[in-house]
């Protein structure tokens, strides 16, 4: 009876006093303020809310329905954790070289410079909101607090991209594709799942022996699955170190990689030693 409510239709609160009284007797009487009536219809209402309860408890235990924090607990048995919001880094431009920690406002969201550039009056700066509110902006800056000889404050590019929490659906959709698709010892879908869990990284696809045997390419997109940004002289790499057209040594998830090379659309090659 119960597992038929859980999954078609929940009784309501009607349907379960009737069938509370239909269990009493005939020879007492059941009419509408009775004892009988007004002993079993409060224990009706607290049951209905029950039913109620019990429906969504049942929700939270399917990776199908399930959402928020239960959807995080039913998805960390196989190994997957939800992204976190990031914080875009920003390139502002002053006619000065500003203090490491000197804050400034676009009416909306706030900024603080996290380091200077090298030769230049830029500075990188780090929005405040995490999420990809920090994406959006271009054009003056307002000082939070005073700066002797400040006469020019502009942000204009993306360092970083933000990212906002990754949502149920895309966190749902992850998850199958890491359970339906087995990993083991570097196939495609080890090292897709695996990059794809990265913050910042949005799609991923693997070309297997791309330039000869034990080498793999990673054609990889951003977050907002565009192209990713290149690491010009007055920029940094991105968040996981890495600029385009550079190549790089690196080791990762127990194998060894040779070289990872960063074009300039796509993210990352490896090639396994």
């Amino acid at each position: 009876m119960g597992g038929e409510y859980l999954m078609n239709e929940i009784p309501t609160y009607e349907q379960i006093l009737q069938r509370c009284l239909d269990r009493v007797p005939n020879s007492i009487d059941k009419r509408q303020g009775s004892i009988i009536y007004d002993a079993l219809a409060p224990c009706c209402v607290e049951l209905a809310q029950m039913y109620i309860e019990l429906a969504g408890v049942y929700d939270q235990v399917f990776i199908d329905t399930a959402v928020g924090d239960s959807l995080d607990a039913l998805v960390k048995q196989n190994g997957v954790t939800r992204k976190e919001a990031t914080k875009a880094i920003r390139k502002g431009e002053f006619n000065m070289v500003v203090p490491v920690g000197s804050r400034f406002s676009d009416g909306t969201n706030s900024y603080i410079v996290i380091s200077n550039i090298e030769g230049t009056n830029d500075s990188r700066l780090q929005c405040e909101q995490a999420g990809i509110v920090g994406n959006s902006y271009y054009g003056s800056l307002t000082p939070i607090s005073f700066i002797t000889g400040l006469t020019k404050a502009e942000l204009t590019d993306i360092i970083d991209l933000g990212d906002d929490t990754e949502t149920d659906d895309a966190l749902r959709e992850r998850y199958m594709e890491v359970v339906t698709a087995p990993q083991f010892g570097g196939n495609v879908s080890d090292y897709q799942n695996k990059v794809k869990a990265l913050t910042g990284v949005g799609g991923c696809k693997v070309i297997p022996i791309w330039n000869g045997g034990g080498t793999v390419k990673l054609i990889i997109t951003n977050s907002q699955y565009g192209s990713t940004a290149s690491c010009g002289p007055n920029t940094r790499p991105n968040r996981n170190g890495y600029c385009t057209n550079r190549t790089y040594s690196y080791s990762s998830w127990g194998r060894s990689i040779k070289y990872i090379y960063i074009s300039n659309i796509y993210l990352t090659s490896w090639n396994k030693c």
